[in-house]
């Protein structure tokens, strides 16, 4: 599939470039200033080329409207966000430092923390494994910095308690999720699905739904 520019001042400008050989930007012809590239009505506006799904909702949140494309596939979204702004971005570098690599013949791109563990263990890390920053610096791939995980939840059990840890001081006090404050994990209700909270709290909370739902049944 072929894509365009589009200069404000003299339109469309069709270069006979394939996505992958496309910038984001490229001087117009005519004037000289930048053009934007113009993704057709239904794709990915990251410029992956791929098709979005069809809203089944309306969200403004998300900027969905029921019945019409997505204006991304999920998880693209982020692919436009540079910089500062990025949510992984420390010292000058977005993400992880990654290199790449040869397996079986074929060139793939991995991280180095990824890799650096692998020959500690001398093998690969299994499908479920998660190399940890113990320090949380994603730029420090020192093999004392580095634990190995089963799983995503005993990873983000980790970051809960350092969290814990560095707010009041004992990793194993639980956040209320209503009030936003660190408690002894007796002094908190800890539902089925893993919700934290104060039982004060959650009363209060429903008192003052209640309040509100008379109040608008009243008018």
């Amino acid at each position: 599939m072929l894509y365009t520019y589009e200069c404000l001042e003299h339109g469309e400008f069709d270069v006979n470039l394939k996505l992958d050989k496309m910038t984001r930007t490229r001087k117009c012809p005519e004037c000289g200033e930048k053009m934007g590239k113009n993704i057709p009505y239904g794709f990915c506006q990251c410029g992956c080329g791929e098709k979005t799904k069809i809203s089944n909702r309306t969200d403004s949140k998300k900027d969905w409207i029921f019945g019409e494309p997505r204006k991304f596939v999920n998880g693209h979204n982020g692919r436009l966000v540079t910089g500062e702004k990025h949510y992984s971005y420390k010292d000058g570098i977005i993400g992880y430092r990654s290199n790449d690599r040869r397996s079986n013949g074929i060139r793939k791109r991995s991280s180095l923390h990824i890799q650096k563990a692998e020959i500690v263990l001398g093998r690969k890390l299994k499908k479920l494994e998660i190399a940890h920053h113990f320090d949380g610096d994603k730029l420090n791939n020192a093999n004392a910095n580095l634990i190995i995980c089963e799983n995503q939840a005993y990873h983000l059990l980790l970051h809960q308690r350092k969290r814990a840890h560095i707010v009041c001081g004992n990793a194993n006090w639980r956040k209320c999720v209503i009030c936003k404050q660190y408690d002894d994990p007796r002094n908190l209700y800890i539902s089925p699905s893993n919700r934290v909270r104060h039982r004060s709290c959650f009363n209060k909370k429903q008192i003052e739904w209640k309040r509100g739902r008379d109040y608008y049944a009243s008018l």
